[in-house]
């Protein structure tokens, strides 16, 4: 049965990347393929979740309509740089856990963390 879901998402992704810029009527997408509309809107519906499709509602002469649209570029490069935590006294600190604003034991009393903020601050200035 998974199999001939994914083979229905595939078939329906393939007809609304063919319909371009100007996408297709969610409506067309079941007929067009010969798919009852219930098991096209199921996958329609996966295929958004998945970020492959978007909808877009709309009244065109007094009639809503929905409008879907495949997302071309799913590999969107992320790029995090993690320099500004490098070295934090708190990713080896041995009383991490009793560790808390307002405790005997916090961050605004921990003479290590004081001294990597002020050595952080040096840096990014100097």
């Amino acid at each position: 049965m998974e199999v001939a879901s994914s083979n229905i998402e595939d078939m329906i992704f393939e007809k609304i990347k063919e319909a371009g810029p100007e996408g297709i009527r969610q409506s067309e997408v079941g007929r067009l393929l010969g798919i009852p509309g219930s098991e096209a809107a199921r996958a329609i519906s996966k295929l958004i979740r998945k970020g492959l499709v978007r909808k877009h509602s709309t009244i065109v002469e007094g009639k809503r309509m929905v409008v879907l649209y495949a997302v071309m570029s799913t590999d969107i490069p992320i790029v995090v740089n993690l320099n500004s935590v490098e070295n934090v006294p708190c990713f080896s600190c041995k009383v991490i856990n009793k560790c808390e604003n307002g405790s005997y034991i916090s961050p605004q009393t921990c003479g290590k963390m004081n001294q990597w903020l002020i050595e952080s601050v040096l840096r990014s200035v100097g």
